[in-house]
């Protein structure tokens, strides 16, 4: 009898096991935004496209920032997901564009890969086309 709980409860624990290990290997992303100003944008359809810019190459025409936004991803969250995210936010607030400017998945000027932190943020300029 005792025998067979035993197996029961590995069977038990190896299925619990095998469920939580996909949770756990999953990733969280999330991001934020604040308005600046006191202007206010209509928010931008699901399908809207929002332009990326690196910090040291900014949109040549006109624009104003609206807003700020930080992304920040679990460690199997790529770049592009917590890219995606802060774009979600930027719609939002009515913006057409980010301005990367920085966190520890933005290489500063000259930086090396090094550099990068375990931390996983971005934070962007939102932008409105003026």
């Amino acid at each position: 009898m005792s025998l067979h709980l035993s197996r029961r409860r590995d069977i038990a624990l190896g299925a619990a096991l095998f469920c939580a290990l996909p949770a756990s290997l999953g990733g969280c992303v999330s991001a934020s935004a604040v308005r600046l100003g006191a202007e206010v944008f209509p928010g931008r359809p699901l399908g809207h496209p929002i332009l990326v810019f690196e910090p040291d190459e900014p949109p040549e025409r006109g624009y104003d920032r609206i807003g700020r936004v930080v992304g920040e991803g679990s460690d199997f969250m790529s770049f592009a997901d917590i890219v995606e995210a802060m774009k979600g936010e930027a719609r939002r607030l009515g913006g057409d564009a980010i301005l990367l400017l920085g966190g520890s998945l933005v290489l500063e000027s000259g930086g090396e890969c090094e550099s990068i932190s375990v931390d996983r943020t971005v934070q962007a300029a939102v932008l409105h086309w003026g």
